[in-house]
């Protein structure tokens, strides 16, 4: 803010009062008129100070807050401004333009609707409640309210272009293009209206690629680039500003389409700046915030952008808008970065424009020959030209419908505008050629009457009644892709194809059949398909596009056989590579920015086939100039550096279940062969990700057949024969019971084919794994580790002992190492407080063999390197991983060392929050620790357990306690102050999980010494060392995190609760526990829910009924889930969180 200005001395007279405040008032219509909106809001700030509620100031504070996009903080003022002045309309039109901004449009439109109400005719007024009506769906009476508008007013432009919009959407593509010609007619300067009719052009069948891209030069025509010799650094090894324009840094086909890759380029190597036209907020929203410099830009002018990006230094901007929705063409023409490069969002075509130096592409989107039909230098990436990241909630693949319905089913969720004649009459001999057959249509523009009854009636002149076209609304989008379980065969559109929607209809198991269209606008699905792995769902005309599809309906079988197939291929194809897709996208901006330090000027790029990047008319590939990571991080950080993957072989796929597993895939270290002979992972997801070979009812063995014992509970199901010993417990022998005695065959280890060195073998302890080893000695000569669970208190005949195995293990180079992962039971009773502390007996564990010393020495340097890999990242086993890269060097094994070290150092560190302020955990107490007695010959007393406080916001303890007194029976999942609190009251039953066992230890004291009417239970599970918050340190006692939520269910004392509190680790577990073990209505209270999305997960089995300040309050009715969400709510115990990989 300015200090230039002198501005009136303030007076505490009341009599000058009046005075003073409307000279202040002046003063910032002044600076109103010359949007400074900072000196506006000071001003005004100075007439509050005196007369806070001073109705015109508070008006015009909200209104500078609005146009300096601080939202939240004017609709704030604004509710101030109301309670001043209810009567006022203008009021109300300002908050419901910040509702609106925020996307609070049910809100925004009830505003609209009282400041109408006073004021009917107003023209803003009304033309605002057409956007927030079209915002909200509503698009036929948005357009009744823009006809009246136009009636008034024929020679507003912006009006007709609003119109031209929404019968678009309406399917009304004439009246659309007459409306948008009206509008150009009428501004034949305005930017935007020129953006829409270059849109417009790709939806229509008449158009050729060669009239729309003479359509696309006329921009520069109208709005000539701006002289600009803007520069940054040209450094080519430098850390590079890369700004990104866009309304879609959300849940949306750009945030989609973008992030997984942008999180995946080296951090070190770039800084991000996103400008964004979208003022909420969501999941994918966060996820760009944590990455770049954020800034809301759709609240200020074109030239104050380009004012910004220079300000910023930005050396490579991204558009992502091109001329469609948050378009800033007039920014670019500025050329406020000296790199200008267009991608997803809005990406249908060339700009047109000189403006834009390079468009990122693919082999497929531009193929060879189509380089002159863009203005812009083409950069063909090696596959996609997008990353494909489906959401968190994706539902399971159903089975094929036409096998329950009878007939087939074809389907299209493309937008409505992309349906015209010509499209619905392929269609339609489609349905005539496949009897009995539907077709389902689902988008936005299938909500308005009108627009359904269009359709039915072109459909009907094509011979096809309408009771076979199915037509839906817009849904939330879980909704939307359940739908999908529909559908057998997705049709696309033409000539503007899907794009996302081909991604999530495949992802599906729905088969998109697709012809491309002239433009990039009408080849997504082409590159998305042929990058998939599926070429054959490419056509290149009508006759193969129909046959395609005939031929697909006509072989229900194969049909079948291909839905279960899809999501696999999707996931493992460069469609949803993010981390390849990363490295080619950092490649590609490097050898961009390189060729712009050399002053050269922009060519097209490829890469060839060793990944090379290569410009064209240059022979030889760029030498690409990375950043080096800081000194100070390669010195102190140690980097797992070996050629190729872990090959691992997992009998009874086991691995599926272990945290890090996932970890390992995702970052390309692991290959896993997973053998399940019971076949219990056949829903698990991980058997579909990238690196994974999955297996069901395959057997390692002998080669000789076998049987299988399918037991109640599968986890049990094996070859082993399951005992009927009489000192199991009634629950076991039941577990135990064998249900079916299949036949399965078996493989033997060294005759499977083609097999890779096995570095790591995984066995289970219910098949025969001394077969496996004695048939498999070949194959497992070079193996680096062996890892076979043993169990001492056998549940099945014949059950690996330890002798065996290291019988085995020493005549084939081997030598056992340790055993890991023990599981050992207590005959205490478990209503003894403490009572896991006391499990003596080993039940089982995991032995792990290594090479033999003779066989170590042997080993290359990239083995050793392995070895250690797999020591540390899996089992933590610092000595083993000390040990093996000893071999190789000193120094090696020092620094890696020297790194684990620092890392345990670490970890044991009170965690400083991102603010600089230290916190100390939840619910420690605050006395310190007693000294330990010195033996000075003086008496000592122990010093006495200061009460747990209750560190909730007292909102939320008030709540807590009320709930608590109103129920009999509580489970907390985390103790401390609430578990004094519910001790406290009388006649309660209070179990208390805890994993911090020092922790349990101090609550029980605290509990015994005090006495409470109603003592808690603190069920302990030891989940392994743990920091800060007890969170467990690492993954090395995964077996029993598990246990957490479950095992307190279990006990023999317990009582199904009233009302369980969530406030320890696990959470989201937690919760899923709750909902398939609860017998009664049960309330749920989940703390830190408001705050932490992360959780939010879980509304896929519930929705909460009330928020209390942070906390959610659910209401569980047992077996009232999705049966749907069954798979996930398994699944979910495998993503249980520990240590910062995840969340706790």
């Amino acid at each position: 803010m300015s200090n230039k200005r002198k501005y009136p001395a303030t007076s505490s007279r009341t009599n000058s009062d009046s005075k003073i405040i409307q000279s202040w008032l002046t003063l910032a219509l002044q600076a109103m008129n010359s949007a400074d909106w900072y000196q506006v809001e000071e001003l005004l700030q100075k007439i509050l100070d005196i007369s806070p509620k001073h109705a015109r100031a508070l008006q015009l504070m909200g209104q500078a807050q609005i146009n300096a996009g601080a939202y939240i903080e004017g609709l704030n003022t604004l509710e101030r401004a109301v309670s001043v002045d209810p009567g006022n309309a203008q009021n109300q039109y300002l908050r419901s333009f910040a509702l609106e901004r925020l996307r609070r449009l049910a809100e925004a439109l009830e505003a609209i609707d009282q400041a109408l109400a006073k004021v009917s005719d107003n023209e803003i007024y009304l033309a605002h409640k057409a956007m927030v009506l079209q915002g909200l769906n509503r698009e036929a009476q948005a357009l009744d309210v823009l006809n009246g508008l136009l009636e008034q007013h024929p020679h507003n432009a912006r009006y007709w272009n609003n119109a031209s919009n929404l019968h678009n959407i309406l399917g009304q593509p004439e009246k659309a293009r007459e409306c948008l010609q009206k509008a150009a007619e009428l501004a034949p300067q305005n930017a935007y209206i020129f953006s829409n009719l270059i849109t417009n052009r790709h939806y229509n069948p008449q158009e050729t690629q060669a009239s729309i891209y003479e359509a696309c030069l006329e921009w520069d025509k109208l709005f000539p680039p701006a002289p600009s010799n803007t520069q940054t650094d040209p450094v080519p090894s430098r850390v590079l500003r890369l700004g990104m324009i866009s309304e879609g840094f959300q849940f949306h086909p750009v945030g989609q389409m973008i992030i997984a890759a942008l999180e995946r380029l080296p951090g070190y190597a770039y800084e991000f700046y996103a400008y964004s036209m979208f003022s909420g907020e969501d999941a994918i929203t966060r996820r760009f915030k944590k990455i770049c410099n954020y800034r809301l830009v759709n609240h200020i002018t074109d030239d104050a952008l380009a004012d910004q990006i220079r300000a910023d230094q930005i050396d490579i901007l991204i558009d992502m808008a091109g001329h469609h929705s948050g378009s800033r063409m007039l920014t670019l023409t500025q050329k406020p970065a000296p790199i200008q490069i267009k991608w997803v969002g809005g990406l249908i075509n060339t700009s047109g424009s000189e403006i834009l130096d390079y468009l990122l592409s693919d082999r497929y989107e531009t193929p060879e020959g189509t380089d002159s039909m863009y203005t812009e230098k083409l950069v063909r990436l090696p596959g996609d030209y997008i990353c494909y990241e489906p959401p968190s909630y994706l539902p399971e693949e159903s089975s094929l419908p036409a096998k329950q319905n009878g007939y087939i089913t074809f389907g299209s969720f493309n937008n409505g505008m992309k349906v015209n004649a010509e499209l619905i009459e392929q269609w339609a001999g489609i349905l005539g050629a496949v009897p009995n057959s539907r077709l389902f249509l689902k988008s936005k523009s299938y909500g308005a009457p009108e627009f359904c009854e269009k359709i039915l009636t072109q459909f009907e002149e094509q011979g096809i009644v309408r009771e076979r076209v199915i037509l839906e609304g817009v849904s939330p989008h879980p909704d939307l892709l359940k739908c999908y379980h529909r559908v057998d065969i997705a049709l696309d559109t033409w000539p503007y194809s899907g794009g996302l929607t081909t991604c999530e209809a495949f992802i599906m198991g729905v088969p998109v059949v697709t012809m491309p269209g002239p433009t990039f606008a009408g080849r997504h699905s082409t590159t998305h398909l042929i990058n998939a792995g599926m070429p054959e769902l490419v056509t290149h005309s009508w006759e193969e596009y129909r046959d395609r599809a005939i031929e697909l309906a006509s072989d229900v079988d194969s049909l079948a056989v291909i839905r279960t197939h899809l999501r696999e291929v999707l996931q493992k194809s460069p469609v949803c590579d993010a981390a390849s897709f990363a490295g080619h996208l950092n490649n590609a901006l490097r050898a961009i920015w390189q060729r712009h330090c050399e002053s050269k000027t922009p060519a097209a790029l490829n890469f060839n086939e060793n990944g090379e990047v290569l410009f064209q008319g240059e022979s030889e590939p760029v030498i690409l100039q990375h950043p080096e990571p800081p000194p100070e991080d390669e010195a102190r950080t140690y980097r797992w550096e070996f050629e190729g993957k872990v090959i691992a072989i997992d009998h009874g796929a086991q691995l599926f279940g272990v945290p890090v597993i996932k970890q390992m895939l995702e970052q390309g270290t692991l290959e896993l062969i997973a053998f399940d002979p019971a076949s219990n992972k056949l829903k698990h997801p991980l058997r579909q990700a990238q690196g994974v070979h999955y297996y069901p009812n395959i057997l390692l063995g002998s080669g000789s057949p076998a049987t299988l014992y399918a037991c109640q509970d599968a986890k049990l199901s094996g070859t082993l024969k399951p005992k009927g010993d009489a000192h199991f417990t009634e629950k076991l022998k039941n577990s135990l019971t064998t249900l079916a005695e299949l036949p399965i065959n078996t493989l033997e280890l060294d005759k499977v084919s083609e097999l890779p060195a096995i570095d790591w073998l995984i066995l289970d302890n219910l098949n025969n794994s001394v077969e496996v080893l004695e048939h498999g000695s070949e194959a497992l000569k070079d193996t680096l580790l062996i890892q076979t669970d043993i169990v001492f208190q056998a549940t099945h005949d014949r059950q690996p002992n330890l002798a065996e195995v290291s019988h085995w293990a020493a005549r084939h180079g081997f030598r056992f190492y340790c055993l890991n992962q023990e599981e050992s039971r207590t005959p205490v009773p478990q209503n003894i407080i403490g009572a896991n502390n006391y499990a003596d007996e080993l039940v089982s564990a995991t032995a792990l063999f290594i090479p033999s010393h003779e066989r170590m020495e042997s080993l290359s340097t990239n083995q050793r390197r392995k070895l250690a890999f797999i020591a540390d990242t899996v089992f933590s086993l610092e000595g083993l991983g000390y040990e093996v890269l000893g071999r190789n060097s000193d120094e090696e094994a020092e620094k890696y060392i020297q790194y684990k070290v620092r890392q345990e150092v670490a970890s044991k560190q009170p965690h400083v929050p991102a603010s600089g302020v230290r916190q100390k955990p939840r619910l420690m107490p605050t006395q310190a620790p007693s000294p330990e007695p010195t033996d000075t010959g003086a008496e000592t007393t122990s010093t006495s357990i200061k009460r747990p406080d209750l560190t909730l916001p007292t909102e939320v303890a008030k709540y807590l306690k009320k709930v608590y007194s109103d129920a009999t029976c509580i489970l907390e999942y985390g103790s401390g102050g609430s578990t004094v609190l519910a001790s406290e009251m009388e006649n309660k039953q209070v179990f208390t999980v805890e994993n911090d066992l020092n922790w349990a230890a101090n609550i029980v004291q605290y509990l015994e010494q005090a006495a409470p009417p109603s003592p808690a239970i603190i069920h302990t599970v030891n989940v392994g060392k743990t920091g800060p918050w007890a969170y467990p340190i690492n993954d090395s006692s995964w077996r029993n995190f598990h246990k957490y939520p479950l095992s307190v269910w279990d006990r023999d004392d317990f009582t199904e609760p009233d009302v369980i509190l969530i406030d320890g680790r696990f959470r989201v577990a937690c919760f899923v526990a709750a909902v398939m073990k609860i017998r009664k209505p049960t309330i749920v209270l989940f703390d830190d829910y408001g705050d932490r999305p992360y959780y939010h997960v879980v509304e896929r089995l519930a929705k909460p009924v009330t928020m209390v300040g942070r906390m959610a309050h659910f209401e569980l009715t047992p077996g009232n889930f999705p049966p749907e969400e069954l798979t996930w709510m398994i699944a979910s115990f495998n993503q249980v969180t520990y240590s910062n990989l995840t969340r706790p």
